[in-house]
């Protein structure tokens, strides 16, 4: 990735957003480039690769819900089985990243109404 931002950019964006069309598939790429370096980047992803919560799991004591994207090749939905199946957790699972990310928001909006925060 280093060595070639421009290609590193591309197959993070394919990798990221499976199905999309070109433009955006492009638009994330472009973005990408225009927001980290080279060194940046790699250091965020070798970062992300490295982070392994297993060992926390028994700590978490309450249910816990895994919001997963079908197809996504970056942590498949066997790692989404395995840390339900680590702790006391429920998975729901969505075709598409913009579907998990708009359920969280709307569980996130539910508990703070519950709550009397909004």
């Amino acid at each position: 990735m280093k060595a070639s931002w421009g290609l590193g950019s591309k197959t993070l964006a394919d990798i990221f957003l499976p199905g999309a069309n070109t433009e955006e598939l492009q638009s994330l790429a472009k973005y990408q480039r225009e927001s980290s370096t080279p060194e940046i980047a790699a250091k965020i992803l070798e970062l992300f690769y490295s982070i392994d919560v297993t060992r926390l799991l028994p700590n978490i004591k309450i249910p816990t819900l895994i919001l997963h994207r079908e197809g996504d090749k970056v942590i498949t939905i066997d790692h989404g089985r395995e840390l339900q199946n680590l702790g006391d957790g429920f998975m729901l699972s969505f075709d598409s990243a913009s579907a998990a990310i708009k359920c969280a928001c709307d569980i996130q909006k539910e508990i703070s109404r519950s709550l009397g925060l909004i």
